[in-house]
Protein backbone atom coordinates (compact mmCIF):
# COMPACT_ATOMS: atom_id res chain seq x y z
CA UNK A 1 0.00 0.00 0.00
CA UNK A 2 1.60 3.27 -1.12
CA UNK A 3 0.92 6.14 1.26
CA UNK A 4 2.41 9.59 0.85
CA UNK A 5 2.31 12.10 3.72
CA UNK A 6 2.24 15.89 3.65
CA UNK A 7 2.85 17.60 6.98
CA UNK A 8 0.24 20.29 7.54
CA UNK A 9 -0.24 22.55 10.54
CA UNK A 10 -3.46 20.61 11.26
CA UNK A 11 -1.87 17.13 11.14
CA UNK A 12 -0.35 14.82 8.55
CA UNK A 13 -2.35 14.58 5.33
CA UNK A 14 -1.97 11.08 3.91
CA UNK A 15 -2.60 10.20 0.28
CA UNK A 16 -3.18 6.49 -0.33
CA UNK A 17 -2.40 5.92 -4.00
CA UNK A 18 -3.66 2.30 -4.04
CA UNK A 19 -7.05 2.90 -2.41
CA UNK A 20 -7.28 6.37 -4.01
CA UNK A 21 -8.21 8.04 -0.73
CA UNK A 22 -6.97 10.95 1.35
CA UNK A 23 -7.12 11.49 5.14
CA UNK A 24 -6.21 14.30 7.50
CA UNK A 25 -7.48 15.16 10.98
CA UNK A 26 -10.42 12.75 10.72
CA UNK A 27 -11.54 14.16 7.37
CA UNK A 28 -11.27 12.82 3.87
CA UNK A 29 -12.47 10.04 1.66
CA UNK A 30 -12.34 8.90 -1.95
CA UNK A 31 -10.47 10.95 -4.54
CA UNK A 32 -13.07 10.21 -7.20
CA UNK A 33 -14.13 13.57 -8.63
CA UNK A 34 -11.81 15.46 -6.25
CA UNK A 35 -9.98 18.64 -7.17
CA UNK A 36 -7.03 19.89 -5.12
CA UNK A 37 -5.63 23.41 -5.16
CA UNK A 38 -3.04 25.31 -3.17
CA UNK A 39 -3.99 28.82 -2.09
CA UNK A 40 -1.71 31.41 -0.54
CA UNK A 41 -2.44 34.58 1.39
CA UNK A 42 -0.39 37.26 3.09
CA UNK A 43 3.08 38.49 2.29
CA UNK A 44 6.62 38.89 3.55
CA UNK A 45 7.14 42.45 4.84
CA UNK A 46 10.51 44.14 5.14
CA UNK A 47 10.91 47.34 7.10
CA UNK A 48 13.62 49.44 8.65
CA UNK A 49 13.33 50.00 12.40
CA UNK A 50 14.53 53.13 14.18
CA UNK A 51 16.87 51.13 16.42
CA UNK A 52 18.56 49.59 13.37
CA UNK A 53 19.07 53.05 11.85
CA UNK A 54 20.64 54.30 15.09
CA UNK A 55 22.88 51.24 15.40
CA UNK A 56 24.02 50.87 11.82
CA UNK A 57 23.26 54.14 10.06
CA UNK A 58 23.05 53.77 6.31
CA UNK A 59 23.68 49.99 6.62
CA UNK A 60 20.15 49.66 8.03
CA UNK A 61 18.92 49.59 4.42
CA UNK A 62 20.62 46.21 4.00
CA UNK A 63 19.62 44.96 7.48
CA UNK A 64 15.83 45.24 7.31
CA UNK A 65 13.50 43.52 9.74
CA UNK A 66 11.44 40.78 8.11
CA UNK A 67 7.92 39.90 9.19
CA UNK A 68 6.35 36.80 7.68
CA UNK A 69 2.57 37.10 7.26
CA UNK A 70 2.28 34.34 4.67
CA UNK A 71 -0.31 31.59 4.91
CA UNK A 72 -0.64 28.54 2.69
CA UNK A 73 -3.62 26.20 2.38
CA UNK A 74 -4.19 22.96 0.51
CA UNK A 75 -7.85 22.69 -0.46
CA UNK A 76 -9.46 19.40 -1.53
CA UNK A 77 -12.98 19.55 -2.90
CA UNK A 78 -14.76 16.26 -3.63
CA UNK A 79 -18.44 15.36 -4.10
CA UNK A 80 -18.57 13.75 -0.61
CA UNK A 81 -16.37 16.15 1.39
CA UNK A 82 -14.30 19.33 1.33
CA UNK A 83 -11.28 20.12 3.44
CA UNK A 84 -8.82 22.95 3.83
CA UNK A 85 -5.56 22.36 5.70
CA UNK A 86 -2.94 24.94 6.62
CA UNK A 87 0.59 24.20 5.39
CA UNK A 88 3.87 25.80 6.41
CA UNK A 89 4.68 28.34 3.63
CA UNK A 90 8.21 26.91 3.46
CA UNK A 91 6.68 23.67 2.14
CA UNK A 92 4.83 25.36 -0.73
CA UNK A 93 6.63 23.35 -3.42
CA UNK A 94 5.80 20.06 -1.67
CA UNK A 95 2.17 21.16 -1.19
CA UNK A 96 1.84 21.97 -4.89
CA UNK A 97 3.33 18.60 -5.89
CA UNK A 98 0.98 16.88 -3.43
CA UNK A 99 -2.06 18.69 -4.90
CA UNK A 100 -0.91 17.75 -8.41
CA UNK A 101 -0.69 14.12 -7.27
CA UNK A 102 -4.24 14.26 -5.91
CA UNK A 103 -5.52 15.71 -9.19
CA UNK A 104 -3.63 13.09 -11.23
CA UNK A 105 -5.09 10.21 -9.19
CA UNK A 106 -8.59 11.76 -9.31
CA UNK A 107 -8.34 11.71 -13.13
CA UNK A 108 -7.31 8.04 -13.11
CA UNK A 109 -3.55 8.50 -13.43
CA UNK A 110 -0.72 7.17 -11.26
CA UNK A 111 1.95 8.93 -9.21
CA UNK A 112 5.12 8.03 -7.34
CA UNK A 113 7.11 9.60 -4.52
CA UNK A 114 9.10 11.86 -6.84
CA UNK A 115 5.83 13.45 -8.00
CA UNK A 116 4.62 14.10 -4.48
CA UNK A 117 7.58 15.92 -2.92
CA UNK A 118 10.03 13.70 -1.11
CA UNK A 119 10.96 16.43 1.40
CA UNK A 120 7.49 16.20 2.94
CA UNK A 121 7.70 12.42 3.06
CA UNK A 122 11.16 12.59 4.65
CA UNK A 123 9.92 15.06 7.27
CA UNK A 124 6.99 12.80 8.19
CA UNK A 125 9.32 9.80 8.48
CA UNK A 126 11.69 11.81 10.70
CA UNK A 127 8.77 12.86 12.92
CA UNK A 128 7.68 9.21 13.17
CA UNK A 129 11.21 8.16 14.21
CA UNK A 130 11.24 10.85 16.92
CA UNK A 131 7.86 9.63 18.20
CA UNK A 132 9.09 6.00 18.27
CA UNK A 133 12.26 7.03 20.17
CA UNK A 134 10.13 8.80 22.81
CA UNK A 135 7.90 5.74 23.16
CA UNK A 136 10.92 3.43 23.60
CA UNK A 137 12.46 5.77 26.17
CA UNK A 138 9.16 6.00 28.12
CA UNK A 139 8.98 2.19 28.15
CA UNK A 140 12.48 2.02 29.68
CA UNK A 141 14.06 0.61 26.52
CA UNK A 142 17.11 1.89 24.66
CA UNK A 143 15.77 4.82 22.61
CA UNK A 144 18.12 4.15 19.68
CA UNK A 145 16.44 2.47 16.72
CA UNK A 146 18.19 -0.14 14.54
CA UNK A 147 18.73 2.49 11.84
CA UNK A 148 20.51 4.68 14.41
CA UNK A 149 22.93 1.85 15.22
CA UNK A 150 23.78 1.47 11.53
CA UNK A 151 24.81 5.15 11.38
CA UNK A 152 26.87 4.78 14.57
CA UNK A 153 28.76 1.77 13.18
CA UNK A 154 29.48 3.46 9.84
CA UNK A 155 30.69 6.72 11.39
CA UNK A 156 32.83 4.86 13.92
CA UNK A 157 34.47 2.89 11.11
CA UNK A 158 35.15 6.09 9.18
CA UNK A 159 36.62 7.77 12.27
CA UNK A 160 38.90 4.79 12.92
CA UNK A 161 40.04 4.78 9.26
CA UNK A 162 40.86 8.50 9.47
CA UNK A 163 42.78 8.08 12.73
CA UNK A 164 44.78 5.14 11.31
CA UNK A 165 45.52 7.19 8.20
CA UNK A 166 46.78 10.13 10.28
CA UNK A 167 48.93 7.96 12.56
CA UNK A 168 50.50 5.99 9.70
Amino acid sequence: MAQWPLKTLDGVMTLNTDAKTIRCAGQGGSLEGAVATVDSAGNLDKRITASRILLTGVFALAWQKKKDNRELYILVDAPEYSMAMRVDPKLSNDARKFAAGINTIAKGGTVNGANLGTAAATKAITDDKARRRKERKAAGKNPLLPSDWAYIVVFTAIAIAIIIGIVS
